[in-house]
């Protein structure tokens, strides 16, 4: 990698705080919801750089807003996963490896998601809630997961 991308990344990644933060400070809380909403939707998790910006953003703006955007990430989560398996059961089947590929990688970027608002959550507020909405969440797209590897190869 080049001095010039690694700085590029750097930015990328300070902006992502940076916008985080930002987010967990605002009080209009339909603001947030929708900016939090907007960025899991436009996110590219199959870069890199994106992923991380996803994995940054919204578990900053948690740490003011731990369970506005805990809902909001579970409601993209169930969304995607509704989504994707309708998608799959109607796709060709090239298009459909291809879509398969990038489903593995929301998933992934989402499970990570939810472990980072874990990580950056009010405790008294995570622990009411660690086992049913994080982890269940994160179970949930595992089996996904593995559920469509299985059933593409």
């Amino acid at each position: 990698m080049t001095a010039s991308r690694a700085r590029l990344l750097l930015l990328q990644l300070f902006l992502s705080k940076a916008l985080g933060t930002v987010l967990a400070a605002c009080q209009d809380l339909r603001h947030v919801q929708g900016q939090v909403l907007r960025f899991l939707q436009e996110t590219n998790p199959v870069e890199l750089s994106e992923a991380k910006g996803m994995i940054s953003v919204v578990p900053h703006a948690a740490k003011s807003h731990f369970h506005l955007v805990l809902g909001t990430v579970t409601m993209f989560s169930a969304a995607f996963t509704r989504d994707w398996s309708y998608q799959a059961s109607t796709g060709w089947k090239v298009r459909r490896r291809q879509k398969m590929g990038r489903a593995q990688t929301v998933r992934a970027a989402l499970m990570r998601t939810y472990s980072g608002i874990a990580l950056h959550a009010p405790k008294e507020q995570l622990l009411a809630c660690v086992d049913k909405e994080i982890m269940g969440n994160i179970l949930q797209l595992s089996r996904d997961k593995q559920r469509v590897g299985a059933q593409g190869a």
